[in-house]
């Protein structure tokens, strides 16, 4: 020390480098008091400040900043800049005060470091998918950086699904790239993402790299519209003179297209050519029968698609059989007139309600009507499935699975027949009904839209978990919470909550799980439908932290009838007696705390057990906090549920 320190002092010096502190001490003599601190980062191109707000003495205050202990020439100023040679090194500075009341050297900072970029944080990856052909599809990447570097970006694809390798795509330098789709395949996809500092010269790393998922990009074939299915032709038929006859043909496609029709007629029993008729363009057709004679005619069934623009053939044809239609000139017989025609049905699925459809028909000749259901796969009266056992003018259709079903009758007028060689029945179709069997009602799981969220809490804080849900089909919902011992939404020890809301207790220090089950319960409309759904929430983790208990301490015993209970365990009691004991291990306490649900029900050195109701359901959370003579506070905890 220098001889003008006259007496005993010290000097405490805290040199603060992140949360660093120092505390020196000073002999015998004047007492150059109070702290100085250096303040800044230890990384190149950083300034280091002295902070001598706090330094004690007088007189003009001097420095000296050193380089692993040694002096740093020429550095005598309150501000250092960190150079590229002070790199593996601590910096540390000695303040001195011209009143010769000593000096004070600080704390070393952490060891200088270099400046480099920080690697890019990829937030959002780029996505898989499958597009069609010749379809635009952008990909994209999301990243950021805190360092205040720049990010750029350049896109690969590859030969395999990895991120490896790969070949740079020339101009893809963008956050988002559109690849091409104008060749069907399978193709890989990644982008690499760059992070450039400023370069201050330190030698650090002023760019750093981080690639993203490889993602697969699926470009589909070209979609070509398929070839109609012919499941019925069109059948040749001799009528007499001015008689009807209806030409039908079924088809089907299984791409989504829409078929469209048009019928020809031609000279002879071909396909080929022939002679477009102008309006006849239905699934059915009804030629003209004012001629004597025999004509020929066939149907172009027509399957087009939707253009997605991927260049594909979106129009097929084919043509049905070619069929002749002979009109003679011969008696027919009368043709029904039906007066009452069979009605629309509107049922709910079920295995004993009966349906009935009718029909009405009636004829002048007063000869004999004979009848015939059909079921069809459509709201058409042409083309339908003939009904074994369906003859008579009532058909009593089941109802036992739920769907859209078509019907109609076919009605026969059959004469004598005088051998003049015409027709001697005549037939008339029902318009075509619909049976409409609605499916049994049932109840809609809930759709969770918020789940509960975990938290850390100290004890004895509220903490409320809520979850919420919907369900769109007007049900009412309703909740039931559950605690667990593991991270589970199974199994469980239910809570009797029935809130949206739940607040668990926190008066015990632990690690609790909660997950919450809703049910949607609609009206019962007695179509025998589920009329309740179900779904459960996930499970989430509360953490009670034990502030105020000594938890190195052991914990207080408790016991039930003088068993000895697992702290922080469950135990299930039948309702059987009216009341159960619970106490303490013995011992001389200066104070007991006795809580029930979070509640403090009794208090006391001497209350040494508490007895409670087994009367109402449900859970008992019971906790405990005594104090031993001349000991610190430690606690127990255990629970009950009442079933």
């Amino acid at each position: 020390m220098k001889n003008l320190v006259k007496s005993l002092g010290f000097i405490a010096i805290m040199a603060i480098i992140g949360l660093t502190f120092l505390t020196c001490s000073e002999p015998d003599g004047n007492v150059l008091s109070g702290t100085v601190n250096i303040e800044g980062i230890a990384q190149v191109g950083q300034n280091l400040t002295a902070n001598t707000t706090n330094l004690g003495g007088s007189g003009i205050i001097t420095f000296q900043w050193m380089r692993g202990g040694n002096t740093v020439i020429g550095t005598n100023n309150s501000t250092y800049l960190i150079q590229s040679s002070d790199v593996g090194s601590r910096i540390s500075i000695t303040v001195t005060r011209s009143d010769n009341s000593g000096s004070v050297t600080s704390v070393s900072t952490a060891v200088v470091v270099f400046i480099n970029a920080q690697s890019p944080t990829i937030s959002t990856q780029p996505v898989n998918s499958t597009v069609s052909f010749n379809s635009s599809h952008s990909l994209s990447v999301t990243a950021n950086t805190t360092d205040g570097g720049t990010l750029s970006y350049q896109w690969y694809s590859n030969n395999s699904p990895t991120n490896s390798g790969g070949t740079l795509i020339t101009d893809a330098t963008s956050v988002s790239y559109n690849p091409s789709t104008s060749t069907a395949g399978t193709f890989y996809y990644f982008a690499q993402i760059s992070n450039t500092i400023i370069d201050n010269k330190d030698g650090g790393n002023k760019t750093s790299s981080i690639r993203s998922n490889v993602i697969t990009l699926i470009v589909l074939p070209q979609v070509k519209a398929q070839t109609p299915n012919l499941t019925s032709q069109p059948v040749g038929a001799t009528i007499t003179i001015y008689a009807t006859h209806n030409f039908n043909v079924t088809a089907n496609v299984i791409d989504g297209g829409i078929i469209s029709y048009q019928w020809y007629s031609n000279n002879n029993p071909s396909n080929e050519n022939g002679t477009l008729i102008t309006g006849a363009t239905s699934v059915n057709f009804s030629p003209s029968s004012d001629l004597i004679g025999t004509f020929y005619y066939f149907v172009e069934v027509i399957n087009t698609i939707p253009d997605n623009g991927d260049g594909g053939i979106k129009t097929v044809s084919i043509r049905s059989n070619t069929v002749s239609l002979v009109v003679n000139n011969w008696v027919n017989a009368q043709i029904p007139t039906i007066v009452t025609q069979p009605q629309n049905v509107t049922v709910t699925v079920s295995n004993w309600q009966q349906i009935t459809m009718s029909v009405y028909a009636e004829v002048t000749d007063n000869w004999t009507l004979s009848y015939q259901w059909f079921e069809n796969s459509s709201a058409s009266n042409n083309g339908g499935t003939s009904i074994m056992g369906a003859t008579t003018r009532m058909y009593y259709p089941p109802n036992d699975i739920a769907g859209l079903f078509f019907y109609y009758v076919e009605i026969t007028n059959t004469i004598w027949d005088n051998g003049d060689g015409g027709n001697k029945t005549a037939t008339i179709k029902s318009n075509a009904v619909t049976l409409t069997v609605n499916e049994r009602v049932n109840a809609q799981i809930p759709t969770i839209t918020s789940q509960p969220v975990g938290a850390t809490v100290p004890v004895n804080t509220s903490h409320s978990l809520s979850v919420s849900a919907n369900a769109t089909d007007g049900g009412t919902l309703s909740y039931e919470w559950y605690r667990n011992t593991t991270e589970s939404n199974a199994g469980g020890t239910r809570l009797w909550v029935n809130n949206q809301a739940y607040n668990p207790p926190t008066y015990s220090g632990g690690t609790f799980y909660y997950y919450v089950e809703i049910t949607n319960t609609i009206p019962n409309n007695y179509d025998g439908g589920i009329k309740t759904a179900t779904v459960r929430s996930e499970a989430i983790a509360l953490t009670v932290i034990n502030a105020g208990i000594n938890l190195d301490e052991t914990f207080v015993k408790l016991y039930l009838n003088n068993d000895l209970l697992a702290n922080g365990r469950t135990t299930k009691i039948s309702q059987e007696v009216a009341f159960f004991n619970i106490n303490i291990a013995a011992g001389t306490y200066t104070d007991i705390l006795w809580y029930v649900n979070g509640s403090l029900i009794a208090q006391g050195a001497s209350i040494r057990s508490i007895s409670l109701s087994k009367q109402i359901l449900g859970l008992y959370q019971v906790i405990v906090e005594a104090t031993p003579a001349g000991g610190v506070k430690i606690s127990g905890n255990h629970n009950f549920i009442i079933e």
